[in-house]
């Protein structure tokens, strides 16, 4: 199919419409020798270089590599890029053309990486046409050209910008059109791009979810009335064809939460007909003489995309992520939309149980009402002492990098204590046997997350990166005393910098590979000879972990491996015993099981997410490349958008303060109180015994959970709470 659909004959007879449209001039497919070559293009390689009779090629191949990833069309999955790991590679590529205008079209995208924050500038004829291309996706860009006698010389190069992670560049091929204008030349790539688009699609086989034996039947005055509203609760997913029992029709919409907790209810709309600009709101929340404000409450309806159901698998489901502004939508008859509604209540709210509504009014048909009751409980729940919960961040991924302090706060406001430094390097090295850095760019990133309150140790990845800065040449024991000084330079400046401790990162998931397990043994041996500095790793494999662990200050298991002879083998070592999950925004349960309940479960202090935006290809796409999109939060010029994860992640996060604050009120429970204490810790095992702890066997929620276990467990907890509170 996707050979079929990709032959130039198909794709510019797609084309017939646009009143200037030519066959290309020139096709090139830029890649590896032995990889596919797309119909009708011509295959370019590193050693393709330039001769007159040839009419195109590399002026010279010294600084070209290849790569082909293995996913995508034959244009897209390979292609010839530039690598120094700090340094300039320019690459210059010759065409000759009959003299004229023309416009090249210039393909750059990688389906396995995201390549943001590794900007390149395309030149043509010495001249930059194309600055700073940050590409983060598969994607093309026009330039035009007036070819002469000489052949035109396309340059690539990595962008001058002040921080460099490495020197690259890179392109998948080129298109010469022969158009009259750029909208013209932009009409046949669009074409072009949309039938590889469709071919990709091709592959895939949409899957649908179980139908609910609860569902109800859409009636006449269903019909008539033009839709039908009902409330869900929120770890109940809504999908597109999901329509309502009875009960759930005639529920209200009620939660608890503490003074300052953010506590979301949810309700969604079935809509027969169109019911044009539609309107949400929440009214003001009274107990009494007590007011909870509309304002308190953020109003936000899910997006329906096409999800894998695995990370790299070829089937996808259709259902909700991302959460945008709610509070006008426009709605015609389709999918069943989904309206997520999240209070944070005030830290001074007095307790007491508080009344309001919400409405949905639609523009074509009648409104529709649902009583809101919120129990504001008389307690409060605290970060626990000595517990963190991080938050994987690279600025690599970030597709507007712009809006850091953005990410930050939107992390804090999500209870996150800590990011990962996972490019944040010093710069510079040795002058004249004299060590001199610049640490200005870890500075302002550091005192960045920090004004936002991610104030908590921090896994320093950027220092797999030190390496660049140790000179060539070193004998292995000159390489380590250098290494050596680079990290205790690091470590004094970011004491004198009020930096939090960061954890030394120099190896990641090191398995059970003999080679990787001998190279993260060195180099943690070498931070921990180094005073003050702390180490970290993330061992994803138990035997090559348990090797480490006397090294490894912080020891943040794999889910996988997460379990109790870890968790004591780190202990018995003197380390911190952390582990580490993922959550690609797109479901409930899941998130608020591994943030909660599992954690607490496992006995973990600490805890990261991979990761907060780790986007390959077009983030709102979730099939354009080799595997789906890991984030909790997706991009806007304007600022994130949260996901269903992320809202349930928090979610997560508080089970533990209410279990941990449970269990500090159980310590300290004076002997009149002994039986309320006896009956608080019952509740605990309960839960406890619901599933043993082992990350390994508990990635998925016990089967006889519902999603009202897990509002069942925090009510129970917080009663008991109130009993145990003086």
């Amino acid at each position: 199919m996707r050979a079929i659909v990709l032959t130039t004959t198909i794709v510019w007879a797609l084309l017939a419409g646009v009143a200037s449209a030519q066959e290309p001039v020139l096709q090139l497919d830029f890649g590896k020798a032995d990889s596919d070559v797309e119909v009708g293009f011509t295959q370019v390689t590193a050693a393709t270089l330039y001769s007159p009779e040839q009419g195109y090629g590399w002026r010279d191949n010294a600084v070209l590599k290849e790569a082909d990833q293995g996913s995508g069309s034959a244009l897209q999955r390979d292609f010839i890029y530039g690598y120094a790991g700090g340094g300039d590679q320019r690459a210059d590529f010759l065409i000759d053309l009959q003299p004229g205008h023309y416009w090249l079209a210039l393909m750059a995208g990688d389906m396995r990486y995201n390549r943001s924050g590794l900007p390149m500038d395309v030149l043509v004829d010495d001249e930059v046409a194309i600055a700073e291309w940050d590409n983060h996706k598969w994607e093309y860009r026009l330039v035009a050209v007036e070819a002469g006698a000489e052949p035109v010389a396309i340059g690539f190069r990595s962008s001058d910008v002040p921080v460099r992670r490495y020197s690259w560049w890179h392109c998948n091929g080129i298109v010469v059109l022969a158009a009259d204008t750029r909208e013209d030349a932009a009409g046949q790539m669009d074409a072009m791009f949309a039938a590889i688009r469709d071919a990709w699609y091709a592959d895939y086989e949409e899957v649908f979810p179980e139908e609910d034996p609860a569902r109800g039947e859409i009636s006449n005055d269903d019909v008539l009335r033009g839709y039908v509203a009902f409330a869900r609760d929120y770890l109940d997913i809504v999908y597109p064809a999901t329509i309502p029992s009875a009960a759930e029709r005639r529920a209200e919409l009620s939660a608890w939460a503490t003074p300052g907790e953010y506590e979301p209810v949810s309700f969604a709309v079935v809509p027969l007909r169109m019911l044009g600009r539609c309107r949400v709101g929440v009214s003001d929340l009274s107990s009494g003489a007590a007011v909870i404000p509309a304002p308190a409450w953020d109003i936000r309806v899910a997006g329906v995309t096409r999800q894998r159901q695995g990370r790299d698998d070829r089937e996808y489901l259709r259902g909700p992520k991302i959460l945008y502004p709610g509070e006008r939508v426009e709605i015609g008859p389709g999918d069943t939309r989904w309206w997520w509604l999240s209070v944070h209540v005030p830290e001074d709210q007095p307790p007491g149980w508080y009344a309001g509504e919400v409405t949905f009014a639609p523009e074509g048909a009648e409104p529709w009402s649902c009583p809101l009751r919120l129990r504001v409980l008389p307690f409060t729940i605290d970060r626990p002492p000595g517990e963190m919960f991080g938050m994987y961040y690279g600025t690599h991924y970030a597709v507007y990098p712009e809006n850091r302090d953005l990410h930050f706060a939107d992390m804090r406001e999500h209870l996150i204590d800590t990011i990962t430094l996972s490019q944040e390097c010093p710069r510079g090295g040795w002058v004249d046997g004299e060590l001199q850095l610049d640490f200005s760019a870890m500075d302002e990133f550091i005192a960045s997350a920090r004004r936002h309150g991610l104030t908590g140790d921090m896994p320093w990845g950027g220092v797999r990166q030190l390496g660049a800065l140790i000179p060539e040449g070193l004998s292995e024991e000159e390489w380590d005393e250098h290494y050596r000084q680079l990290l205790a330079a690091t470590v004094a400046h970011g004491a004198q910098m009020g930096w939090p401790r960061l954890l030394c990162y120099p190896v990641d998931e090191p398995s059970n590979d003999p080679e990787r397990l001998a190279r993260a043994e060195h180099l943690l041996g070498l931070a921990r000879e180094v005073e003050g500095a702390y180490t970290y790793c993330t061992p994803n494999a138990v035997e090559g972990g348990l090797r480490l662990i006397h090294l490894i200050d912080y020891a943040c298991w794999q889910h996988l491996s997460a379990n109790a002879q870890t968790r004591q083998a780190t202990l018995d070592n003197g380390g911190t015993f952390w582990y580490y999950s993922s959550n690609y925004g797109a479901r409930t349960s899941v998130p608020r099981f591994r943030s909660g309940f599992l954690r607490w479960r496992l006995g973990a202090t600490g805890m990261l997410y991979w990761h907060y935006n780790a986007f390959v290809g077009d983030p709102y796409d979730d099939l354009d490349a080799w595997r789906s999109d890991m984030f909790v939060s997706a991009p806007t010029p304007d600022g994130p958008l949260p996901t269903l994860g992320w809202e349930c992640e928090r979610e997560g996060i508080e089970d533990v303060w209410y279990a941990r604050k449970l269990e500090g009120l159980i310590a300290g429970a004076p002997a009149a109180r002994a039986e309320q204490a006896a009956a608080a810790q019952a509740t605990l095992d309960e839960i406890a015994a619901a599933f043993p702890p082992d990350g390994g066997e508990n990635l998925t929620i016990p089967q006889s959970w519902s999603p009202a276990t897990f509002h069942q467990y925090r009510r129970r907890i917080a009663e008991h709470i109130i009993e145990l509170t003086p």
